[in-house]
């Protein structure tokens, strides 16, 4: 398990994201982090699985937006 810490970098977010089989970019990746920040601010680091729910939300959230 790799814990990415909140000063990781938005390019090695997306890098993980992608080694995760999950790529995003644009709105979703800024959104996906702007989250990461969040949840990093409240339990310190972020784990696979956590970053995973965030891109997952990140998706919906724009999925809800195009509709």
């Amino acid at each position: 398990m790799v814990r990415l810490g909140q000063t990781l970098r938005p390019s090695r977010r997306r890098k993980r994201a992608e080694a995760l089989g999950r790529p995003i970019a644009g709105q979703a990746l800024q959104d996906a982090f702007a989250g990461f920040k969040r949840r990093a601010d409240e339990i310190g680091e972020i784990n696979d699985a956590e970053l995973l729910a965030l891109i997952n939300a990140a998706e919906a959230d724009l999925d809800v937006a195009r509709v």
